[in-house]
């Protein structure tokens, strides 16, 4: 009798895209950030509580605008210094970018306390049902 299929590897190295966003995709990420502010996040209140959402009033107040950013723009090299690697932390505590910024105590995770983590720290619940890896 055959075992349970094997589980997916996720990727260990980041996979760049140096490609611009299409303007399909462009289209399509307009009118994402429009439903948030019009309708708030797209999610089950009661299951999401737990980690403080936006409200749809927060999102409407917080996503002023939507312009495509190269990889000049210093967002898009902070997103690409910190942001990719707690994405990738979020299921690889391994992977070295993630447990630089930890050891360095760059992350915000870093400076809270146990209490505050569920509702002031990264939220890592989009990694609930991944196989942790490393």
């Amino acid at each position: 009798m055959p075992g349970p299929p094997p589980k997916k590897q996720l990727p260990q190295e980041p996979i760049t895209n140096t490609r611009p966003c299409t303007s399909t995709r462009a289209i399509r990420a307009k009118e994402i950030i429009k439903l948030l502010k019009v309708s708030g996040m797209p999610f089950d209140g009661r299951n999401m509580g737990k980690y403080g959402p936006l409200t749809k009033e927060d999102l409407n107040s917080t996503l002023y605008d939507f312009r495509l950013k190269g990889k000049t723009s210093p967002i898009m090299q902070l997103a690409d210094l910190y942001l990719f690697p707690m994405c990738m932390g979020g299921y690889n505590r391994g992977y070295r970018p993630y447990v630089d910024l930890k050891r360095d105590m760059l992350l915000i995770d870093c400076h809270l306390s146990d209490e505050e983590l569920p509702s002031r720290g990264i939220k890592y619940y989009c990694w609930e049902l991944v196989q942790v890896i490393g």
